[in-house]
């Protein structure tokens, strides 16, 4: 949960502000990347996923640099939001 990250009341203020600006995207409780990690994220894994038709998610966690830790719960974001799709073991572009 959050309470491992967030141990006071004015870090929860703080990470509320950050949610409320835009400014973080929480992925999980977790998980929590800058609004512009995200953009950069998406449009690099929308890119491969272009280039290549589809990808694992092995294949993305290399062509993005991230972990998998980041990238599971970015790419169940990014099939909540259309954006891909999971076929088996693989993502494409929905």
């Amino acid at each position: 949960t959050r309470s491992a990250v967030i141990t006071t009341q004015a870090e929860e203020k703080a990470y509320a502000f950050l949610l409320r600006s835009k400014e973080v995207v929480e992925l999980e409780p977790k998980v929590i990347i800058s609004t512009t990690a995200f953009n950069t994220l998406k449009e690099s894994t929308i890119a491969h996923l272009t280039a290549h038709g589809e990808a694992t998610a092995g294949q993305l966690r290399d062509a993005t640099g991230t972990t998998r830790k980041v990238l599971m719960p970015f790419l169940e974001r990014l099939d909540s939001l259309g954006i891909t799709r999971r076929q088996g073991d693989v993502r494409l572009l929905k």
